[in-house]
């Protein structure tokens, strides 16, 4: 009762903490929609989805790592190993910039000032995701949710801000800059854990980064395809459509992913801890019986809620955000097809990785994206419309939800045995 009691209550800090943190940006909204048009919107989303994708390796997701050693001074240097590997990536990611200066291999919509400030930022999140591991590691759980409304808080007051002074995707870019590294210095102070480089090993690095080598090699370019998976559309709508069109799917997928953000997120970082808990004590049947009851208990509630509002949402946009928003609310339509299962099923992915199963979840992120790529390159060879890109996009993500979740509620499968 006692461990139950400890789950819930950590659940619940972190729900507090994600709240707020989501609820403030979709509070301040209807505001922002009126302060900033859907490009300047647009530029923002693709900011964030670069962001995104580099941050998906910048460290080698060797930050996930973090979780697993007992001993201080293993934690201490693979902590070192993180920001050894962020300095690296950052420094070949300006490397990048300048080349494609140079030579114009992509084309972005954005300003050349933006890719600049990148890296920067780029390593500033691979610090938080660091030190986001170790607050879950010594349970600091509190300073995890006031890092969070920190973010959110920062970021929200400076683009309102900005916005009053009209400095249009400025204001948004820097307000998420800045946001991300108030955030990042917070954890640094609260995280439970004091870096001490006098205790850095070289053997000893060396030794632990190729003992947790499966992170580098199948959790990070797993996060990277899913980065690459989930940041499509972006791409997709800044070359064949407009900015413009890119605003709108920005605040359509910022809106409906504040449920998923509060309740998805903070439950996967706990269930991870106890996940790998139950599996060195050899609880597995309680695990699982507790796993696949989540899960179902979930897509139920999900399911209704989500039928109940589909027919209003364009109608709920214009009445909310102003009525050039109309469009956020056809693609909201769209994105909730497969918003449903990954809700349901995303929190419980972290299964693969306690149960040293990530090969799977990589191949079925391999599979995705190839179902993804081909969609862009046949959207664009024969210019479907943005109605039938979101259908078939939807599709794909549910379809590929189903083939993760199958092992999940399969007490048979290889996962549980």
């Amino acid at each position: 009762m006692d461990k139950k009691s400890n789950i819930f209550k950590s659940v619940l800090t972190l729900m507090s903490g994600s709240v707020l943190s989501q609820s403030i940006p979709i509070l301040i909204s209807p505001l922002l929609t009126r302060l900033f048009d859907s490009s300047q919107f647009g530029e923002l989303a693709i900011f964030l989805s670069i962001l995104n994708i580099c941050v998906a390796i910048a460290n080698g997701k060797y930050s996930s790592s973090l979780l697993l050693p007992e001993r201080k001074s293993d934690i201490n240097n693979l902590v070192f190993l993180n920001i050894l590997i962020s300095v690296c990536f950052t420094t070949f990611l300006y490397v990048l910039i300048f080349l494609n200066k140079q030579f114009s291999v992509f084309e972005l919509a954005i300003r050349d000032s933006f890719l600049y400030g990148l890296p920067l930022v780029v390593f500033v999140v691979s610090i938080q995701q660091v030190y986001l591991s170790l607050s879950n590691k010594f349970e600091k759980y509190k300073s995890i949710a006031i890092s969070k409304t920190t973010q959110s808080l920062t970021s929200s007051a400076s683009n309102i801000s900005l916005g009053y002074l009209q400095f249009g995707s400025v204001a948004l870019v820097c307000s998420s800059t800045l946001a991300f590294i108030t955030s990042t210095f917070y954890l640094l102070r609260n995280s439970g854990f004091e870096f001490r480089l006098k205790d850095v090993s070289k053997s000893r690095v060396k030794k632990l980064a190729a003992k947790y080598k499966d992170f580098p090699l199948y959790t990070m370019p797993q996060s990277l395809l899913y980065q690459l998976v989930v940041q499509v559309p972006v791409f997709f709508i800044q070359d064949v459509y407009t900015v413009s069109i890119l605003g709108f799917y920005a605040l359509s997928k910022r809106v409906l992913t504040v449920p998923s953000n509060i309740i998805s997120a903070s439950i996967g970082q706990v269930y991870y801890k106890q996940a790998s808990d139950s599996f060195i004590n050899n609880k597995k049947d309680e695990l699982f019986k507790t796993t696949r009851k989540a899960i179902v208990s979930i897509f139920f509630i999900t399911s209704i809620i989500a039928l109940s509002v589909y027919s209003f949402l364009p109608d709920l946009f214009s009445f909310f955000f102003g009525e050039d928003w109309t469009e956020a609310g056809v693609i909201s339509q769209y994105l909730l097809i497969y918003l449903v299962p990954a809700f349901s099923i995303s929190p419980f992915t972290q299964i693969y990785l306690v149960s040293n199963n990530n090969k799977y979840l990589f191949f079925i992120e391999i599979l995705r994206f190839v179902l993804l790529f081909l969609l862009f390159v046949l959207g664009k060879l024969y210019s479907i419309d943005l109605s039938q890109f979101f259908l078939f996009f939807s599709f794909i993500h549910t379809f590929c939800y189903a083939i993760i979740a199958i092992p999940i509620l399969n007490k048979k499968s290889f996962i549980w045995n």
